[in-house]
């Protein structure tokens, strides 16, 4: 599993070839909190700014 972390939080990562993105979503909170991006550089940042 590919995963990303920023101050103490974990997200999964994924590529969708269907839509030609990466996605992914926190994990181990209450609630659901999801983020993408069509590069590396996008998903980081999408991931950092919740």
């Amino acid at each position: 599993m590919n995963t990303i972390s920023y101050k103490g939080f974990l997200g999964t990562v994924n590529f969708s070839e269907k839509d030609v993105c990466f996605y992914g979503k926190i994990e181990g909170i209450d609630g659901l909190v999801n983020f993408e991006g069509q590069s590396v550089s996008e998903l980081t940042q999408a991931f950092t700014m919740q």
